[in-house]
């Protein structure tokens, strides 16, 4: 399978898996409550991708520098623990085609992040900045007389969602990180579950938690695996195999899905303005990754062996450099 076919196959699996991770996240919510169902997702991930990985292999592909293992700990616990955690609160408050498109406001996240860390955006970028989070204020604005407007609890958790995968997801592509994609993504999720059982037990949920009805327990099953364990795996090898740009177009392709799979499946109704809002989102994502994109050559990660490290250039490629 050729380079270009991989990306191709790779992508298609966080297109259409992440994209229905939302309508399944609305169904695990009936009777689960938010941070123990999304814990619940990634230990049993986890869990499935050692019971994968270790017989073939035992431990040796976990064996990784400690400086590697705690990046992607760090990346976990924000791209997963925090954001997925956060995106489930919200989605108590807010449908799931909604909450779908103000999480892909990650690339402009993302383009903020380096104008911060020094780079110099284009206009358009700087454009499509501003036409993202004025697509989301309309987002939240009440359709009429007589519609309220989003919850601020339902906004706010979904917004900083998106600032913490969006974070996972620059240092990601810019950090030491273990070379086996798996390994990272166990690591990953491990720490996330684990993060996010504490603080189900510190906010309560276990002692609201009753029995599940067996369409929550089969979304949890479905958000862990094909849901979780393929998306994730794809992302991240798509993050050391390719610009972050290419990366994260999923960002305007899943809410598609998601705002589809609401209609068709949850009986969603998307309010005009909320058409207009998630247009102008939209349009803002593919202006900032198509002048993300045009100036994406530079190293976007760092592997270390022996005496040299190997840079991950931003077409994909690698590089060797001695020390």
């Amino acid at each position: 399978m050729s380079y270009r076919v991989r990306i191709l196959v790779a992508l298609l699996m966080v297109y259409l898996l992440w994209g229905s991770t939302y309508a399944a996240i609305e169904v695990m919510l009936e009777t689960i409550p938010p941070l123990l169902g999304t814990a619940l997702r990634f230990v049993i991930a986890a869990l499935v991708l050692c019971a994968f990985l270790l017989p073939g292999h035992g431990w040796r592909r976990f064996r990784v520098p400690p400086a590697q293992a705690g990046n992607a700990v760090i990346a976990g616990l924000l791209t997963l623990a925090a954001a997925r955690g956060l995106i489930s609160y919200g989605q108590q408050f807010v449908d799931s085609g909604l909450a779908a498109l103000m999480v892909a406001s990650v690339p402009v996240w993302i383009m903020l992040y380096r104008m911060i860390g020094g780079d110099r955006a284009r206009p358009v970028a700087m454009l499509g900045i501003a036409m993202g989070f004025l697509g989301i204020a309309l987002l939240c604005l009440p359709a009429g007389a007589g519609v309220a407007a989003l919850p601020v609890a339902g906004v706010a958790a979904l917004l900083v969602a998106a600032a913490c995968e969006a974070a996972g997801m620059f240092g990601t592509s810019r950090l030491a990180m273990p070379p086996d994609p798996l390994a990272t993504v166990t690591i990953q999720m491990a720490a996330a579950g684990v993060a996010l059982l504490l603080m189900a037990a510190v906010t309560g949920e276990f002692n609201t938690f009753g029995a599940p009805s067996l369409a929550s327990a089969l979304s949890v099953l479905y958000l862990a695996i094909p849901g979780g364990v393929v998306p994730f795996a794809c992302l991240i090898w798509l993050l050391r195999n390719a610009p972050v740009s290419i990366a994260s177009t999923y960002a305007y392709v899943n809410p598609a899905i998601a705002l589809v799979l609401g209609w068709l499946l949850l009986d969603e109704q998307v309010r005009p303005i909320a058409l207009l809002g998630g247009a102008l989102v939209l349009a803002a994502v593919i202006m900032v990754i198509r002048a993300e994109h045009r100036g994406d050559h530079g190293p976007k990660a760092v592997e270390r062996t022996g005496n040299s490290s190997t840079y991950v250039t931003g077409d994909g490629q690698r590089a060797k450099q001695s020390p």
